[in-house]
């Protein structure tokens, strides 16, 4: 990581070079805001459908009570999040 910090430094340095390049990509997303914000609650809504998937089923398959359905669920996603942030910085 440390042979990183050279370059992280030198990009900050030009950073005020970029700072075009930023404004017009902002001005870009703005154009396209509906559709990302379409998009952004699909994966909310989807997000949200499978959590409540995960809970009924372990109440209904599992017999669990609705307190620990959702404890489980959220432990379950708990542990995948870290899994995966660890993983990902390997």
């Amino acid at each position: 990581m440390k042979e990183y910090l050279p370059i992280v430094l030198e990009f900050l340095e030009g950073a005020e070079e970029f700072k075009p390049v930023f404004s017009k990509s902002i001005e870009t997303l703005k154009i396209f805001s509906p559709e990302l914000v379409e998009v952004l609650n699909g994966i909310f809504d989807y997000s949200v459908d499978t959590k409540a998937r995960m809970v009924k089923r372990f109440i209904e398959r599992h017999g669990f009570s609705l307190e620990d359905a959702i404890f489980m669920t959220s432990d379950m996603l708990s542990n995948l999040a870290k899994k995966q942030s660890k993983n990902s910085g390997k």
